[in-house]
């Protein structure tokens, strides 16, 4: 098969958004082939997309948390600027 395929296209989406570079994140990718792959069947696709949902949940649950700035982020930041102004 030439090109990505969707499946393909929406796990690199995935690792882009986890910031994801590993062992984890290549096997996530090779299933993502393989499920893509019209050759294979579809006993084969089954077991490759359990196996790929998997490895993205153990991703999600590795990724560093955003977080959300609040009201003490704000008063830490005028303390440091009034700091290093006095």
């Amino acid at each position: 098969m030439s090109g990505k395929g969707p499946v393909e296209t929406a796990v690199l989406g995935d690792l882009k958004a986890f910031g994801e570079k590993s062992g984890l994140a290549a096997a996530a990718l090779a299933l993502a082939r393989e499920i893509d792959d019209p050759e294979n069947s579809a006993t084969s696709k089954s077991m490759c997309a359990k196996a790929l949902q998997d490895i993205l949940s153990q991703l999600r649950a590795l990724a560093p948390q955003k977080r959300e700035r609040d009201r003490l982020d704000e008063l830490a930041e005028k303390r440091t600027r009034r700091r290093a102004t006095a």
